[in-house]
């Protein structure tokens, strides 16, 4: 490799020894020359890719073949070491490489203007190749070890853990104006493979990236290119037949990382647009939704647009939208014409069949919470569900039997119950997700809840009242003065049981007081076995604070 006399520096001391026979007439091919040298204190500018090299240290040995060297550098002020040999009769394109090999930690990334900390924690080895060419540029070829690395793809809710093989690797070629491209990139492992191509201005930044091939979990299959404005701005295109969106559907009940901005982001975070067209995102419970079309931006950490519509399995339809209250406070609003379908497609609750839903959510909550929302379905049926069913069956066995006899056996087991709305305010923050006063209403069935569930802890502590045939039940519920005397501050109904489920979140466990059956509506309050009004604690609560007593008269049992 051809190196400028006049970008390179450092001091050199070496040892030479000539070996020849004595005599006269000493032929030259006879004469042999060795020398060992080290070059310390070492610097150059601009040899490779404009990057500075310092503080090299390197030890030189020579003979009558080859130059062989090897030492220590700091490039940008990075640790990395440098091996490499010329063989004098070899022609350029037969010469061995010279090879410059780090182990790369976030501050070393940093350093080379590869702020890489949304996307890659922990050590990653490198390996940079320079080999001659005859005749032109030597060809420099870049790999990376990923297997300890932490890889995040944060968008895509992709993961790749340590101790998962993966590796990087690409040709670097430069441009006259200072610019680098690595092509022929190549990112694999157990379950990526991406192929491409990426930019780097003079500062080392990625300013252009495209990637035709672009693999996930071994059933993402999609086409991802993108391009840095010169306001810093992101513009991605992302298009392709199929995305397996589970973990990003899972990630959404991540209640403990809900926070918009992370602490290895700066400041500031990456601005960015996304626009995106999927023929069908893969979901749970064998749902999918198909013709995808999203549009979304996100500036200092925090989502400022967001425009989704897709159709799920069956034909209907899913929508999101951000938009903006009158004190300019984030909301998302999402709707769909079957909620059944939708919540089955993010795992959220797959008993429910049917319905329309509507969901907005205040990404600018106030106090503790970091989100709150509402959640309301009309007209929907829910299908075997087992804690309603043990309710239910509880409820069935405290009364008695219309022939006056208690014959559990003759029993019948409701399993499709029939609503028409279920309203459900939530609050999340700080690893909680609280349901506030909550209600579901049926003409055979109608219930209230409210509640926490704590994922820090990672316990439940969900409770209601379960009010049968509330269509008759609640029919003097709309009296004043006597319809919240005989129904209930809330108007559940003449008669209602209450019920909680409590413990871990593994195994909860479901309690039902069939006593409170015969407590007027007004007193029901009386054998409520949550508190009145569950919010989001900004610090975790001593273990036991806050238990809830449990009613001799209550029945306890496990349900899944």
């Amino acid at each position: 490799i051809d190196v400028p006399a006049d970008k390179v520096g450092g001091a050199v001391t070496a040892d030479v020894g000539l070996v020849f026979p004595l005599g006269a007439d000493v032929p030259a091919s006879d004469v042999r020359l060795t020398a060992k040298a080290r070059l310390t204190d070492g610097s150059a500018r601009g040899v490779v890719g404009g990057v500075e090299i310092k503080g090299a240290a390197i030890d030189f040995e020579l003979t009558d073949r080859a130059l062989d060297a090897k030492g220590d550098i700091l490039i940008e002020g990075v640790a990395a070491k440098i091996a490499g040999q010329r063989i004098f009769a070899a022609p350029p394109d037969a010469q061995p490489p010279v090879r410059v090999t780090a182990v790369l930690d976030s501050a070393d990334r940093r350093e080379l203007g590869m702020d890489l900390a949304d996307a890659v924690v922990g050590d990653v080895p490198v390996e940079v190749t320079i080999t001659p060419q005859a005749g032109g540029e030597p060809r420099i070829r870049i790999r990376a070890e990923l297997n300890n690395a932490d890889l995040t793809i944060d968008s895509l809710a992709w993961r790749k853990p340590p101790g998962r093989s993966a590796y990087l690797d690409g040709t670097v070629v430069k441009s006259g104006d200072g610019r680098i491209t690595l092509s022929d990139l190549r990112i694999a492992g157990d379950d990526i493979a991406i192929e491409g191509s990426l930019s780097l201005d003079g500062d080392h930044r990625v300013q252009e990236f495209s990637f035709p091939r672009f693999s996930l979990n071994l059933i993402t299959r999609l086409v991802v290119s993108g391009k840095r404005g010169r306001d810093g701005v992101w513009k991605l295109d992302v298009k392709g037949p199929t995305f397996d969106g589970k973990e990003k559907f899972r990630s959404l009940f991540s209640v403990g990382k809900l926070r918009e901005g992370t602490a290895a982001a700066s400041q500031d975070g990456v601005a960015v647009d996304i626009a995106a067209e999927i023929d069908n995102v893969l979901g749970f419970s064998e749902v999918s939704l198909r013709k995808v079309k999203l549009a979304l931006s996100r500036r200092k950490q925090q989502l400022s647009a967001v425009d989704l519509k897709g159709t799920l399995d069956g034909g209907g339809s899913l929508e999101a939208q951000l938009v903006r209250d009158r004190n300019g406070r984030r909301q998302l609003v999402a709707t769909s014409t079957d909620a059944g379908q939708a919540f089955k497609l993010i795992d959220f609750y797959p008993n429910l069949s049917g319905g329309r839903m509507r969901l907005d959510v205040n990404l600018d909550a106030s106090g503790a919470a970091e989100k709150s929302g509402v959640l309301v379905v009309d007209n929907f049926r829910v299908l075997g569900d087992p804690v309603v069913s043990e309710v239910v069956g509880t409820m069935d066995e405290a009364s008695p039997a219309i022939d006056g006899k208690r014959n559990a056996k003759t029993r019948m087991v409701r399993q499709v119950f029939e609503f028409e709305r279920l309203r459900a305010p939530f609050s999340v923050g700080h690893g909680q997700f609280v349901i506030e006063e909550s209600y579901v209403r049926g003409p055979l069935l109608g219930a209230t809840l409210r509640g926490k569930a704590d994922f820090g802890r990672r316990r439940i502590e969900l409770g209601g009242t379960y009010v049968p045939l509330q269509g008759l039940n609640n029919a003097f519920g709309q009296i004043p003065l006597l319809g919240e005397l005989l129904s209930g501050p809330r108007k559940e109904g003449i008669f209602g049981v209450t019920f909680a489920v409590q413990g871990a979140m593994d195994q909860p466990q479901v309690l039902v007081n069939p006593l409170s059956i015969v407590a007027p509506g007004i007193f029901r309050e009386i054998f409520q076995m949550t508190p009145q009004d569950p919010s989001v604690q900004p610090r975790e609560e001593k273990e036991g604070a806050g238990a809830v007593k449990i009613p001799a008269a209550a029945r306890a049992s496990s349900s899944p």
